[in-house]
């Protein structure tokens, strides 16, 4: 169920690294929208929330199909 103030939800597949200033810049252009925006990453370890991405640039916690796991970074192969 949505409504008025209800956040959006963004799911952005990649399967190739994304630098964290890229991630900062992404976040910060989500800010000036009208309603907030919760994205995830979708990388080869797991999802990853792009704000943790963009504030720490790793270690970062990946959900795994296994449980959550804590990564540096989530590009690189188990």
């Amino acid at each position: 169920v949505t409504h008025r103030d209800s956040d959006v939800d963004l799911l952005i597949r990649t399967p190739h690294r994304m630098p964290p200033d890229l991630a900062a810049r992404l976040l910060a252009a989500f800010g000036t929208l009208p309603r907030p925006v919760d994205c995830q990453l979708e990388t080869p370890r797991g999802g990853v929330s792009l704000a943790e991405w963009a504030r720490t640039g790793g270690p970062v916690m990946a959900r795994t199909w296994h449980g959550p796991e804590l990564v540096d970074d989530p590009w690189t192969p188990a």
